[in-house]
């Protein structure tokens, strides 16, 4: 790919697919592995929940847009 605007676009699909993925992770990671004292807080966890959902929610909106659906 040579073309400058592919690549960003292969970046945003990279991009949109990867944060959800990543904060689904780390919450599970931290909530499993880590040792009770080292855990995070409430407040931590449910701002990674609902920063999970957000990112999950606009990664469908973006595929739903990169496909041609409306919505």
């Amino acid at each position: 790919m040579r073309d400058p605007v592919e690549i960003l676009s292969v970046g945003g699909v990279v991009t949109t697919v990867h944060t959800p993925v990543v904060v689904f992770l780390t919450l599970y990671l931290n909530r499993k592995q880590l040792p009770e004292s080292l855990q995070p807080g409430w407040f931590s966890l449910i701002f990674m929940i609902l920063s999970g959902l957000f990112f999950t929610g606009f990664a469908i909106l973006y595929f739903l847009d990169l496909f041609g659906m409306d919505f």
